[in-house]
C-alpha cells in the first residue's frame, strides 16, 4: 500500500542533510491489534486456526473430570491393603520449642511458655545420667505449678463406720495423686483430684480419707476398712513400706505384681493400715502436706 505524507518533521541535526526524505507513518485504527487490512497478500491466513475439542485423543483427561476437593476437606482414601479406619491420635501437648527443649517440671513448661494451660505434659527425669519421660499433668499453670500422675483404674481409701464411730462410710475416690518429680515421692493428703462420699464424727468431721488409707473402729482387732493402690496404666509401682497405728489394731497391705495393684485392710479400736510415716490420720488437716507414699519405675 502507498503511504501519503500527512506532515514531514521539522527538526534537522546541524551535521546532517540539508534535508530528510519525507515520512508519514500510516494512520492505524484504534482496533489496531484485531484489524487486518483487506489489501493484505493473498498468502496470509484469512483467519486464526481455531480449537477443535473433537481433535484431542480419547484417552485425555478432560479438566471437568478432575475431582476437586474442598480446602476444608480431607481426601477419604484408604489403601485397598490398608486399615478400614485410621487409629485416633492425640499428642501430648509441648511447648513450641519442644524439638530442642527437656523441661524437668510444671514449672520449666510455664518459663517456657507462659500461656500453658493446665493438662498433661511430658517431661523429663534423669537419674544417675539416664533421662526417661514422663507423662505427668500440670496444675495451676497460671500461678504456681504443680505436677500430678494421673491414675487410670479405680484407687480409693475408706473409713468404715460403725462401733465407737457410728455414721456414713467415708470414701475417697481419687484420679490423679500429687507428685514430686525430684523425689517420687507422693503427697497422700492432697485431694484437688478426688470425690468424697459419707460422714464420721471422729476427733471431728471427717468427710475425705488420705490416699491408700484403710480405717475402722468397729471391734478389737478386726480389719474392716479397705483401700486400693492401683498404679496399673503409669510408669510406677509403689515401693513403700505400710505400717498398722491406732489401738488394738491389725491390718496388711497385699501387692498383685501382674496388675500393679496394693489390697490394703486396716482396723482395731480404733486403728489403720497406711503408707509408713509415722503419721496419724486422725489428726489430719486438710492443708497438710504428707508427701509420704513411696514410688519407682517399675
Amino acid at each position: 500500500p502507498s503511504l501519503t505524507p500527512t506532515e514531514s518533521p521539522s527538526f534537522v541535526p546541524s551535521d546532517g542533510p540539508s534535508s530528510l526524505p519525507s515520512y508519514s507513518p500510516t494512520r492505524l485504527p484504534s482496533n489496531t491489534l484485531t484489524y487486518s487490512p483487506s489489501n493484505e497478500p493473498s498468502t496470509m491466513p484469512t483467519k486464526s486456526p481455531s480449537y477443535d475439542p473433537s481433535s484431542v485423543p480419547s484417552k485425555s483427561l478432560s479438566p471437568s473430570k478432575i475431582p476437586s476437593l474442598k480446602t476444608t476437606e480431607s481426601p477419604s482414601f484408604v489403601p485397598s491393603d490398608g486399615p478400614s479406619s485410621l487409629p485416633s491420635y492425640s499428642p501430648t501437648r509441648l511447648p513450641s520449642n519442644a524439638l530442642t527443649y527437656s523441661p524437668s517440671n510444671c514449672a520449666d513448661i510455664q518459663n517456657s511458655d507462659p500461656s500453658s494451660e493446665d493438662g498433661e505434659y511430658t517431661i523429663t527425669r534423669k537419674t544417675d545420667g539416664v533421662s526417661r519421660d514422663i507423662n505427668i499433668y500440670c496444675h495451676n499453670m497460671d500461678s504456681n505449678p504443680k505436677e500430678f500422675l494421673t491414675l487410670t483404674e479405680l484407687n480409693y481409701s475408706q473409713f468404715k463406720a460403725g462401733g465407737l464411730y457410728p455414721g456414713t462410710t467415708v470414701v475417697t475416690t481419687f484420679t490423679k495423686i500429687r507428685l514430686d518429680i525430684a523425689t517420687l515421692k507422693a503427697d497422700i493428703n492432697d485431694h484437688t483430684f478426688s470425690t468424697s462420699v459419707g460422714k464420721i464424727n471422729n476427733d471431728g468431721i471427717k468427710d475425705y480419707m488420705p490416699f491408700g488409707l484403710a480405717y475402722s473402729c468397729i471391734k478389737k482387732y478386726e480389719a474392716h476398712g479397705k483401700a486400693e493402690i492401683n498404679l496399673s496404666g503409669t510408669p510406677f509401682k509403689v515401693i513403700s513400706e505400710f505400717e498398722v497405728g491406732g489401738s488394738k489394731g491389725v491390718g496388711s497391705a497385699v501387692y498383685n505384681s501382674a496388675s500393679n495393684l496394693w489390697n490394703i485392710s486396716g482396723g482395731g479400736w480404733c486403728a489403720w493400715c497406711i503408707p509408713k510415716s509415722g503419721w496419724n490420720p486422725r489428726k489430719f488437716k486438710p492443708e497438710e502436706e504428707r508427701f509420704s507414699l513411696w514410688l519407682d519405675f517399675m
